[in-house]
């Protein structure tokens, strides 16, 4: 599977503004980009962001992308809960992500650079000591040797270290400063050759891009070409993109430099801009902590409509955040995070109704005799999925209770699910559905943790990994047609399920997905749902 790069961000580092009068102290948030999570995804052309966190109240924006769409997913069987944005990049293909905590005044933010139908994902973490870097390099800041540059940080934290990449080629040296033993002085001394010839090679590899797009944008308005010169310039094209994708991985892995120590965030160092004598000095610090000795009125509103948010008055918690929108005192900044709390009040309101409606139109149905069970059935399972939703904003025991006393109720109904597998293949245009997808086996994943995706990468892996596992179960495998319809226990659902193809080498990456969000994204009546999946050919 082809991977995405992503331009690594230095975090922005902002201060921790806690007021007096809230109950806890602000925890400072920290982010790192997550690989193996990152996926290929459906999205018409956009690109996605997934967070990932332990903390079911965050709260997402996106202040440069305003049809981005922002969805809690829910809580997974590892314990992380999910937020999936999907930006339109005509909008913006560098949206700026921005996350707090509800009611909270503290945030993070970074850039991420986008792909068409992909799925970057992030993981977000508190941390019990936060760090922070400052830019200390001054003009005449140079070194005597002309194929080198260096890059000098300091810091007062003992256990720092440094994550430098080998192919960099660089020396580090440590020592005391001698003005303030308190302060170690890293050195880390490294050739510019290389940074410099994959900048170059980088936009050589994208101006020959841009040409062959513009010849081929010129075959559409004006045809010329035979078949054969279509083709090869298709496949020419594909070539330069591969490596212009390999390239830019190179060059972000050798241009950015980790810092961490034991609980601390991760920060990181770019030195994209090295040059011939160039030197770079960077301080690293920890993060200060500033209490106010106050609380404001956008923070009191803020903070209160998050309490009533978790007690699920809703209505309440839309008025206080309103208030604290229209509070004099409200920071611009956090604006976006207020109208999305806002939103997320709204959705809880309409979802909250409709649960309550299906629940009485069940109790009245339940009342009127054993005639009406079909009836029962069908309010109950609405109802399950109303609270669902609330359950995904409001992650709570009182909506999981109930969901799982409705679910009690029809458990006995059968429960099956058509699949239809079809191609996925990326062609000049981009990616475009192909034709149906047959010998893709499906296979039940009942144990209690999800698998990594290192266990099934490959198809050898992903037999060593079962092997007589009575966890894993087979269903079934498509037909020529590419569908195939499985029988599933209520009682007894698997966590997930694998899609494993049979019979095309490694052309087709084997995909695992939760059955909560099979369900979610399928269509259907209670008893028979339907789910479409379009899995990635790679044209090798």
């Amino acid at each position: 599977m082809k991977r995405l790069l992503v331009g690594w961000i230095v975090l922005n580092m902002m201060m921790i503004v806690a007021p007096l009068g809230m109950m806890a102290q602000s925890s400072f948030m920290s982010y790192s980009e997550n690989k193996e999570e990152g996926c290929i995804e459906d999205l018409d052309g956009a690109g996605g962001v997934r967070i990932l966190s332990k903390r079911s109240d965050l709260v997402v924006t996106v202040n440069n992308a305003p049809s981005a769409k922002i969805t809690p997913k829910g809580k997974r069987a590892d314990g992380y809960y999910v937020y999936d944005v999907v930006v339109n990049r005509s909008d913006t293909k560098t949206p700026k992500i921005e996350i707090n905590k509800r009611g909270d005044i503290d945030k993070i933010d970074f850039v991420v650079n986008t792909k068409a139908d992909f799925f970057l994902a992030f993981v977000v973490n508190e941390v019990e000591k936060p760090i922070r870097c400052e830019d200390q390099t001054k003009a005449n800041d140079v070194i005597t040797n002309a194929k080198l540059a260096e890059l000098e940080i300091n810091s007062p934290i003992e256990d720092l270290q440094i994550d430098c990449p080998k192919e960099l080629g660089a020396t580090i040296t440590s020592s005391k400063k001698s003005t303030d033993k308190s302060i170690t002085i890293t050195t880390i001394t490294f050739p510019v050759e290389q940074i410099v010839s994959t900048k170059k090679r980088l936009s050589t590899l994208q101006a020959e891009l841009n040409a062959i797009d513009e010849r081929i944008k010129q075959e559409f308005e004006k045809p010329k070409m035979t078949d054969k010169q279509r083709d090869e310039l298709s496949v020419s094209r594909d070539e330069k993109y591969a490596e212009l994708e390999k390239t830019e991985e190179l060059f972000a892995r050798i241009t950015h430099i980790d810092l961490f120590a034991k609980g601390t965030n991760r920060l990181t160092i770019d030195i994209s801009e090295a040059a011939p004598r160039k030197k770079f000095c960077w301080g690293v610090l920890l993060r200060t902590v500033v209490v106010k000795e106050h609380v404001t009125d956008f923070n009191a509103k803020f903070s209160e409509g998050a309490r009533l948010f978790s007690l699920r008055e809703y209505d309440n918690a839309r008025r206080n955040f309103i208030a604290a929108k229209n509070a004099k005192d409200a920071p611009g900044d956090l604006l976006p995070s207020v109208m999305r709390n806002i939103a997320d009040c709204d959705t809880c309101i309409l979802y909250d109704r409709l649960s309550r409606g299906a629940l009485t139109r069940m109790k009245e149905m339940r009342q009127a005799g054993s005639g009406n069970q079909k009836e029962v059935v069908r309010y109950a399972s609405a109802a399950s999925e109303f609270l669902s939703v609330l359950n995904k904003y409001n992650p709570c025991d009182f909506y999981t209770e109930r969901i799982e006393k409705l679910d009690k109720m029809v458990e006995e109904m059968p429960l099956d699910v058509k699949f239809t597998i079809t191609q996925w293949v990326q062609s000049v245009a981009g990616y475009a559905e192909g034709g149906r997808l047959a010998r893709v086996e499906i296979w039940a994943d009942s144990g209690k943790k999800m698998p990594s995706y290192k266990e099934f990468q490959t198809d050898k892996k992903f037999k060593q990994m079962i092997g007589n596992d009575a966890r894993y179960k087979l269903l079934g495998e498509s037909n020529n047609q590419g569908e195939i319809e499985v029988h599933l226990n209520r009682k007894a659902l698997p966590n997930g399920l694998f899609f494993r193809p049979v019979g095309y080498g490694n052309r087709i990456a084997i995909k695992y997905m939760d059955v909560k969000e099979i369900m979610r994204q399928s269509e259907g009546d209670y008893m028979k749902r339907q789910f479409r999946l379009k899995m990635y050919v790679d044209k090798k």
